[in-house]
C-alpha cells in the first residue's frame, strides 16, 4: 500500500495522467466492440487510493517526524559558547538595561546586579518594593555630587597610616570616608591580588559597607586587569545558565538553559570552541548515557575505595593460597591464615614448611617460591587498581 501512496504523493502529474488513463480505460471497456488489447487494459495493476488512505499516510508521516523530533530532544540541548569579549558585552548590556529601568547610574546598577548575583527580575522587584533598603544592603549611596577622585586636602591626616603630608593624594567614597592614595593601593592589592575579591570590596572605614565600585578601582589601575578578570569570573559563576569550560587554559564559557530538574533524565552535553565535550550539569567530561547523580556516586565510590586500597596496600598482605587480606598486628613472622589455615612467612611470603631450621629468622627471601608468592600478590593488587581506575 505504501509504495502506491508514495508514488501518488511524489509524482502528482503522473497521478493525474494515470487517473485520466484509468477513466479512459474504464469507458472503453464498456464498449462491446473494443479490441482484446483494450479489454486487457481493464485489469488494473495499481488501485486508486482513497482519501482515507491518503489521510492515514499523512498522519503516519507526521507521527514519524514528531517522534524523530522528540527523540533528538531527549539527549540534545541548545547551547551558546561565549568569549571573554562576549561575556563583558553581556554584562554591559544588562547594566544598561537595569540602569534605564531604575533610573540610576551605571556603576550603581552594576553594584546592585552583582549583589543580587545578576538576577535582574529579583533586583527590580525588590527595588520597586523598597529601594532604600535595597541600596543600604547592597552598599550603594546614590549621591551624584560625591564622585570618587583623588584630591589634595589641606590639613588632612590619614587615619590608617597617619600621614599628614600637604601633597598627599586622598580619595573618599560616596560615604565620605577619606584615606590616602598609598593606603588605598595597599588595600586593593590585598583584596584583589591576595584574596581574589572583586564583587564585595567595602570601604576601609570601620563598620562601613559602602562598595568600592569599578569606577573607583580604575583610579588605582595597578590591579584593574586582575579586578576585571575576577568580575568576569563571578558573573559566570553566579549565573546558573553559564559555566566555564573545564578544559585546561580555556577561557570560553558555555551558556545552556537547562533546568536542574531535567538532570534526572538527560545528560546536557555541550562542546566548547576548544573541542572539549563536557556535561553542563556537573562539569565532568561527557558521560552519556549515565545521569549526573549516578556518575557522582561512582566517583565517590572509587575515591573511597581508593583510600581503602591505599591503606590495605600499606598495612596488609594477601594469603598465598586463598588470597585473603591479612593484617599483621604483632608477633613473629610465622603466619597462619585464619580462613584456609595456610602457614607462610610474613617476610618472604613463602610456605613456612620450607624454612627448615631457620625458624623465625627468614633466610629464604630470594627463593623462587617466595618470588612466585609476591608475583601473585602483585597481580591481585593490579587487578584492584584496574577496577578503581
Amino acid at each position: 500500500m505504501h509504495p502506491e501512496i508514495s508514488f501518488y504523493i511524489k509524482e502528482p502529474k503522473l497521478h493525474l495522467e494515470n487517473t485520466l488513463s484509468h477513466y479512459r480505460t474504464v469507458n472503453t471497456s464498456t464498449d462491446k466492440t473494443s479490441s482484446p488489447k483494450t479489454k486487457k487494459r481493464k485489469i488494473e495493476t495499481m488501485s486508486e487510493p482513497s482519501d482515507d488512505d491518503l489521510m492515514y499516510d499523512d498522519s503516519y508521516r507526521d507521527s514519524d517526524v514528531v517522534a524523530e523530533k522528540d527523540r533528538k530532544k531527549s539527549y540534545e540541548v541548545e547551547f551558546t559558547v561565549h568569549s571573554i569579549q562576549g561575556i563583558v558585552k553581556n554584562q554591559d548590556d544588562e547594566v544598561v538595561h537595569v540602569s534605564n529601568i531604575l533610573g540610576i547610574q551605571k556603576q550603581h546598577a552594576a553594584t546592585l546586579l552583582r549583589h543580587f548575583r545578576w538576577n535582574k527580575e529579583r533586583l527590580i522587584e525588590r527595588y520597586m518594593d523598597n529601594s532604600e533598603e535595597v541600596l543600604k544592603q547592597a552598599g550603594v549611596i546614590t549621591d551624584d555630587s560625591r564622585v570618587p577622585r583623588f584630591v589634595k586636602v589641606p590639613g588632612f591626616t590619614c587615619e590608617i597610616c597617619c600621614d599628614d603630608d600637604e601633597d598627599l593624594d586622598t580619595l573618599a567614597l560616596s560615604c565620605g570616608h577619606r584615606f590616602c592614595h598609598n593606603c588605598y593601593e595597599h588595600y586593593l592589592t590585598q583584596k584583589i591580588k591576595e584574596e581574589g575579591e572583586s564583587r564585595r570590596i567595602m570601604c576601609m572605614a570601620n563598620n562601613c559597607n559602602v562598595i568600592v565600585d569599578e569606577s573607583t578601582v580604575e583610579l588605582v589601575p595597578i590591579h584593574y586587569t586582575r579586578y576585571r578578570t575576577l568580575l568576569n569570573r563571578t558573573y559566570v559563576d553566579d549565573n546558573e545558565s553559564l559555566r566555564w569550560c573545564p578544559a585546561p587554559s580555556c577561557e570560553y564559557a558555555v551558556e545552556c538553559h537547562v533546568p536542574q530538574t531535567s538532570l534526572t533524565s538527560i545528560v546536557p552535553t555541550v562542546e566548547c570552541f576548544c573541542c572539549h565535550r563536557f556535561c553542563f550539569g556537573c562539569g565532568l567530561p561527557d558521560h552519556q548515557p549515565s545521569i549526573c547523580t549516578l556518575v557522582r556516586k561512582w566517583i565517590k565510590k572509587c575515591e573511597d575505595d581508593s583510600e581503602t586500597a591505599n591503606w590495605i596496600s600499606a598495612h596488609t598482605k594477601e594469603c598465598g593460597k586463598c588470597h585473603s587480606t591479612i593484617e599483621k598486628n604483632g608477633g613473629c613472622n610465622h603466619m597462619t591464615c585464619r580462613k584456609c589455615k595456610y602457614e607462610f612467612c610474613w617476610v618472604c611470603m613463602g610456605p613456612w614448611s620450607e624454612h627448615g631450621t631457620s625458624w623465625y629468622n627468614c633466610n629464604r627471601y630470594d627463593e623462587k617460591s617466595s618470588q612466585d608468592a609476591r608475583d601473585q600478590q602483585a597481580k591481585s593488587r593490579a587487578s584492584l587498581e584496574r577496577y578503581l581506575h
